[in-house]
């Protein structure tokens, strides 16, 4: 259920953290904005995301994007990695989920083992594990 098998014309299951960065960079025509706007739209706000990320929801992320971040990522790696001076911020590269909007405390809450929208259960190898 990663990448590869969604969009397996675009993201290869070698596909490492510069590639994925590079396949989906704004200027790129192979980002996730490009091939997942039914999904993704650009008005997906935080809420909404959590919402689509349900179990019960087929729009979810453990539906269509299982392999992002490693189960290592903690709050504080979250936040430098999201920082507007890092490249490989998800304000970067997932802009339409999850937006400029998205704190340190709803990446916690999603994230939380209690969640079942959390990132470490549903994004687990482009980041790898040990990130």
């Amino acid at each position: 259920m990663g990448l590869s098998t969604h969009l397996p014309a675009v993201w290869g299951s070698q596909l490492t953290c510069q590639q994925y960065g590079a396949l989906n960079s704004p200027a790129s025509s192979m980002g996730l904005s490009t091939h997942l706007p039914a999904v993704w739209g650009s008005q997906l706000t935080c809420q909404r995301y959590g919402a689509l990320n349900s179990p019960a929801s087929g729009m979810g992320l453990s539906t269509h994007l299982p392999a992002v971040w490693g189960s290592q990522l903690t709050c504080q790696q979250y936040g430098a990695l999201n920082s507007p001076a890092s490249s490989m911020g998800l304000s970067t590269h997932l802009p339409a989920v999850w937006g400029s909007q998205l704190t340190c405390q709803w990446y916690e809450a999603l994230n939380s083992p209690a969640s079942g929208m959390g990132l470490s259960t549903h994004l687990p190898a482009v980041w790898g594990s040990n990130l």
